[in-house]
């Protein structure tokens, strides 16, 4: 199949942003970023790129994908403005909340993956929108993060959590497309009772 205009250079990542409390917001970045010495106009439909306006990534927790809540929008051809305009070296950046959007909550390990597909990427010079038909997909490879909720609430005397800590993964290999990927993050949120103060129990 195609694989979009010649000499494209399209990079995502997926990144934790913040620290989940309890009850609050789960969110993740996603960033595309032309690292190609072109323009480029990015087709934004069923990815990321356009927030929760369709099921742009895959969510699951033990294994078991969380069903999306958002909208789901019947669509044809595509008009100007769901592209995306990016000059070299230019990024596009979206938060994407996972509380809202797929029901994230309690605690546990939550996998966040995009397949890296673009349904279109135009280079300089071509006219859009461009029609279903005529369209050229893009493989960027799969980009996956992972948020980790964690909870400890026991009775009685309530111990210090101690910091939140965030630590990243290790980086993946390139993809064909010029991807590098960067996988694995993990948010870890330790903490005990909400009530008044900590209770030192040394």
């Amino acid at each position: 199949g195609s694989v979009g205009p010649p000499e494209v250079d399209l990079r995502a990542t997926l990144d934790p942003v913040g620290e989940p409390g309890d009850g609050g917001p789960v969110v993740v970045a996603f960033t595309l970023t032309n690292h190609g010495s072109q323009p480029v106009s990015v087709l934004s439909w069923y990815t990321p790129a356009e927030g929760l306006r369709s099921n742009g990534v895959t969510v699951s927790r033990v294994g078991e994908t969380l069903p999306y809540r958002g909208s789901m929008a019947k669509r044809l051809d595509p008009p100007r403005e769901a592209y995306l305009q990016l000059g070299p070296g230019e990024s596009h950046r979206v938060e994407l909340d996972l509380t809202a959007g797929y029901g994230v909550q309690g605690a546990g390990d939550y996998e966040v993956v995009f397949d890296g597909v673009v349904d279109d990427v135009a280079g300089p010079g071509t006219d859009l929108p461009v029609s279903v038909a005529a369209q050229q997909p893009y493989a960027l490879g799969p980009v996956a993060t992972t948020v980790r909720l964690g909870q400890l609430r026991c009775r009685g005397p309530r111990i210090n959590p101690g910091p939140v800590a965030a630590r990243p993964g290790a980086a993946s290999a390139g993809h064909p497309g010029g991807l590098s990927l960067r996988a694995g993050f993990e948010v870890v949120l330790r903490q005990a009772f909400l009530e008044e103060e900590p209770v030192d129990l040394a």
